[in-house]
């Protein structure tokens, strides 16, 4: 089980199943069962919820997401974790709470709020209260990857329109998150930040 990172046997990258490409699924799958009320959409959603538990990319009791393993070897996996990777499932997971009821919709329930307790950890500064992408930004260089925490920030704003769970996860800078036609996603506790222009063309994740 488990969608590959690439495609084609060439590429570097096809022995990787990541998180986000299974997030990827499990997000359009958990919105479109929402939309729409058809039973294959969120089946499709718990199956790769159910996969990534299975191979601990959704860790027990922290809900923290690593970036991905090995098919050589499925025990050897990327620790490293994205904000991103949060926030992708943590808004499928909102999505399944919603289309839910009973003690399915406590499950998700249990589910969005492990996943909301587990960002805690991209959340720095005196209060903690600026998202921060740990996996990178403690080093001196510059972030290898700006945009993760404004796809983060966007899901995670839009978790709230979908969620009926009532948390503030953004408190620092909300000019920063909000404000007009781009976002500033590069080391928020930082004063120099990279602006992404919403506007522009991208592809996933860009």
């Amino acid at each position: 089980g488990g969608l590959r990172w690439q495609i084609y046997l060439w590429n570097n990258g096809y022995n990787y199943k990541n998180s986000i490409s299974q997030g990827c699924l499990f997000n359009i799958a958990a919105r479109l069962a929402l939309y729409t009320g058809n039973q294959t959409y969120a089946d499709w959603a718990d199956k790769a919820w159910n996969w990534m538990v299975e191979s601990n990319l959704i860790e027990s009791g922290t809900y923290y997401v690593p970036d991905g393993l090995h098919t050589d070897n499925c025990s050897s996996i990327t620790p490293y974790q994205w904000t991103y990777n949060a926030g992708i499932f943590l808004n499928g997971a909102a999505a399944m709470y919603n289309l839910t009821t009973g003690s399915t919709q406590e499950t998700w329930r249990e589910r969005t709020q492990g996943l909301l307790n587990g960002t805690k950890i991209f959340f720095t500064g005196n209060n903690s209260d600026i998202m921060t992408e740990v996996a990178c930004e403690p080093v001196p260089v510059r972030p290898r990857r700006p945009e993760l925490q404004g796809v983060s920030g966007a899901l995670d704003g839009r978790r709230h329109q979908v969620g009926a769970l009532d948390v503030q996860l953004f408190q620092a800078a909300p000019g920063r998150l909000c404000g007009g036609r781009g976002i500033d996603v590069q080391r928020w506790r930082q004063r120099t930040n990279v602006r992404v222009d919403l506007d522009r063309p991208r592809g996933l994740g860009r």
